[in-house]
């Protein structure tokens, strides 16, 4: 007795019973339908990036401005705490506790000043 040769499963006559020109257009029809979709899907990326790259071009400037007014914030502080370090009064350094929101005296920093020395 031979041992019975196992069958995949489903129709093992599926594909046979079809001409080798209708199996090749099945199959260049499908490579062509992902083609298209393909190209949709990339001409529809393409098209949101030309309107990213338009914003861009709308103002160039746009992080150089920001960098700017944070490089002018920054030295108008470091020209107040200029000032705080050498004040001489109490009214001398109301302008940077109010500019900055800070509630701190001129006889506290001087003590914490003596401290820390």
């Amino acid at each position: 007795m031979t041992p019975a040769t196992p069958h995949p499963p489903g129709n093992p006559n599926v594909g046979r019973s079809l001409s080798i020109g209708i199996k090749l257009g099945a199959g260049f029809a499908a490579l062509t339908r992902v083609t298209a979709l393909l190209g949709v899907f990339a001409l529809s990326r393409m098209g949101a990036m030309n309107d990213t790259a338009g914003i861009i071009r709308a103002n160039p400037l746009a992080s150089a401005a920001q960098s700017g007014l944070l490089a002018v914030a920054l030295m108008d502080a470091r020209r107040a705490e200029l000032r705080m370090v050498f004040a001489r009064s109490e009214p001398a350094t109301r302008p940077f506790s109010t500019s900055y929101g800070l509630d701190i005296s001129l006889p506290t920093l001087r003590c914490r000043h003596t401290r820390a020395s």
